[in-house]
């Protein structure tokens, strides 16, 4: 959404946001989008043209249901999105795993060769001061392309990166076939001449998909003989940044200069990113939610760190995940030195106790699997457990997807 936003007011729409836990989220006039407390908002509905309303706000939400009232225009942000896209040449990256890092890669590749790409992310980009979005003058959008709830169908790709394709988001998809089709779907939206890099093991599930569009692949083994270089740790990472970059010469930025241009690649927000230390010792946050993308991550640190002892926090991501993936979460946390197990991330005012039998349950079964496993019960004990925690280990890698990120940042400021 911030995105988004900041995406319109470059165009010289005059644009507000509301958020109702703004001051713990946000500072002041981000992004040139000014905060407005809800109340507030109520108030003035008057003063906008359009609400803008991402997944996270139900349709009995208090400003969406006076602005129907009040006959003003109201758009999802999968619909805006698409919208905004209309007569650019749109790259999308989709997939169930990556897409962030992904579309960062490609992002600034292509603004090292000067193509002057617009962008939109799901991460903020460190060397855009933390931005999730770029304007530029080209007629170049990149995109990372959302495939929760279908969202992605509303964008119209030229070019399409598939980074990965596996069961997620159990709340919509009812399986990984469901998946799958939504992704074919995906591709014969695409313009007819139109280009899929994905990896190989992919093309079984994704080919012939879309009537007359190539598929450029990338193997594991062309990763391996790459031997490229990628900033943030881990082979997924690598992989990730070897389909940008042939997307990238498929845009005119040849192989050798896109590695080049990827040894200056900043970071990005809550990926594998240092954000302080406690009691000396240094806290990575990373947005894993995923048990793949969790394991995936462990493995890069256990490569980096080698002689370390790693302890983790995690922040499950919902309870219709952990139930979905239950043994597959234990699985993915073995072989770690301790872990600090924070309250599952639920939706406001949503599932609190079926959230916290979820979280005993979860806690009782890593207990039993060998993981020597803390219990936090609400948010205002992290501080209290960080304390005997840190002095245990030597490096502490924090996985969330929700509010644990901002409370660990909040504690180290």
């Amino acid at each position: 959404m911030r995105g988004l936003g900041y995406l319109l007011a470059q165009d010289g729409f005059d644009v507000s946001g509301v958020d109702e836990r703004w001051d713990e989220v946000l500072p002041d006039n981000i992004d040139n989008i000014r905060p407005v407390p809800i109340n507030d908002a109520l108030l003035r509905l008057h003063d906008w043209d359009e609400i803008i309303y991402s997944d996270a706000v139900p349709e009995a939400n208090a400003l969406r249901t006076k602005a129907l009232k009040l006959g003003i225009q109201t758009a999802s942000y999968h619909v805006a999105l698409g919208r905004w896209s209309k007569g650019k040449r749109v790259i999308a990256i989709a997939g169930t795993h990556g897409k962030s890092s992904t579309t960062a890669f490609l992002a600034h590749v292509c603004e090292v060769a000067s193509l002057d790409p617009s962008v939109l992310l799901g991460a903020g980009m460190l060397s855009w001061g933390g931005r999730h979005a770029r304007y530029g003058r080209s007629d170049l959008f990149i995109v990372e392309a959302d495939e929760y709830r279908n969202h992605f169908l509303e964008l119209s790709p030229e070019m399409m990166i598939v980074t990965s394709l596996g069961f997620d988001h159990p709340d919509f998809f009812e399986n990984k076939e469901a998946v799958e089709a939504s992704f074919r779907a995906f591709i014969r939206v695409m313009s007819a001449d139109g280009t899929v890099v994905l990896p190989e093991s992919l093309i079984p599930a994704l080919q012939d998909a879309g009537e007359g569009v190539t598929y450029l692949t990338v193997s594991k083994e062309d990763v391996q003989l790459s031997e490229l270089s990628v900033p943030i740790p881990g082979e997924h990472m690598q992989f990730n940044a070897t389909l940008a970059l042939r997307v990238a010469e498929k845009l005119g930025v040849s192989y050798l200069d896109g590695q080049a241009a990827l040894q200056t690649f900043g970071g990005l927000s809550r990926r594998f990113e240092e954000i302080g230390t406690w009691r000396s010792t240094p806290i990575i946050s990373d947005y894993g939610h995923h048990p793949e993308e969790i394991l995936a991550t462990l493995k890069a640190a256990r490569r980096r760190f080698t002689a370390a002892r790693l302890g983790v926090i995690l922040e499950v991501h919902t309870v219709a995940r952990l139930e979905a993936f239950f043994s597959e979460f234990v699985k993915s946390l073995q072989g770690i030195d301790g872990l600090l197990l924070y309250p599952i991330f639920v939706p406001k005012g949503r599932e609190r106790q079926a959230a916290q039998e979820a979280q005993n349950t979860f806690f009782m079964a890593l207990q039993r699997s060998g993981i020597p496993t803390e219990l936090i019960v609400k948010h205002q004990d992290l501080r209290k457990a960080l304390d005997s925690f840190a002095d245990d280990y030597d490096e502490i890698l924090a996985f969330s997807a929700g509010d644990l990120d901002m409370h660990l940042r909040k504690l180290l400021a």
